[in-house]
């Protein structure tokens, strides 16, 4: 399994700002007069979210250049974002239904695309496929497409097995993966966003800064996996050792104030995700 997460797909009446991005960096690419056509692919599509409200966001001529493919486990949500794109006059619609870490072996290998989002869904994965999923992503990219990955750094309320990681982390983690691509000069920003009440990060990874060409890429897929996996159990070693002198804490004073309180519920949700996941890779 690909999710450890309880996480559902929840539909918003507003346009989510992790949505609003990747919108806005579609809306400059379909707006090109020359282009006739673009590819994407939204992983983890859940319910359509992302292009339900595109009718307001793209121009109908807009959205008949785009070629939209999406991917999702869940064949419910799969069959609820068929029905949302067939009102909205794209030049083509297709679907995938599969765990997210074998999304490569069932979409059409032929397939390229311009742009492939990935939103609130990395926290979901476990830790041992986040690396896979990245590099999946980039071999399917066009030699000029863009991979748009957006996710929160915490999760409330907490979902049982989910791991929320940190601007910080997904640095690390990003960085270990260009090195290993032999791209050390590439460093993409990873920037945090302030929400309402917790915060989020982005990236933007463009394949053309990534140097290797598709045979370059798959020959060091496995290395890159290997090394950027590792590094992610260190970072987990760590949060670990920190959320257990946390629990000490808290279990030694106890929690007196509601926000105390809410803590130690995230702190055991987290402790029991990292246990859980490190348990599992070693």
């Amino acid at each position: 399994m690909t999710s450890i997460s309880d996480s559902s797909a929840v539909r918003e009446k507003r346009v989510l700002s992790q949505h609003q991005a990747a919108l806005t960096l579609i809306q400059g690419r379909v707006g090109s007069p020359e282009l006739e056509n673009y590819s994407w692919l939204d992983l983890a599509c859940g319910r359509g979210q992302i292009i339900a409200h595109l009718e307001d966001n793209l121009t109908e001529g807009a959205r008949g250049k785009i070629l939209f493919y999406a991917y999702d486990v869940d064949q419910r949500y799969g069959r609820e974002t068929r029905r949302i794109a067939s009102g909205l006059g794209f030049k083509s619609f297709g679907l995938g239904i599969g765990e997210l870490s074998n999304f490569n072996q069932l979409v059409d290998p032929k397939l390229k695309f311009d742009f492939i989002s990935l939103t609130n869904t990395v926290h979901e994965l476990i830790p041992r496929s986040i690396a896979q999923v990245m590099l999946d992503s980039v071999a399917r990219l066009k030699p000029t497409g863009t991979l748009f990955v957006y996710d929160m750094e915490r999760i409330e309320p907490p979902e049982l097995g989910a791991i929320p990681w940190n601007r910080d982390e997904i640095r690390v983690i990003l960085f270990t993966l260009l090195d290993a691509l032999s791209s050390a000069r590439y460093r993409p920003e990873v920037s945090r966003w302030q929400h309402s009440r917790i915060s989020g990060w982005n990236l933007q990874l463009d394949r053309n800064y990534i140097k290797l060409d598709d045979n370059g890429l798959a020959a060091a897929t496995a290395k890159a996996i290997e090394v950027t996996s590792s590094k992610i159990m260190e970072l987990m070693r760590t949060r670990l050792s920190a959320c257990t002198k946390a629990l000490m804490a808290l279990t030694e004073f106890d929690a007196e104030t509601a926000d105390e309180e809410a803590d130690k519920v995230r702190l055991l949700h987290e402790f029991w995700a990292l246990t859980r996941a490190l348990g599992g890779a070693e």
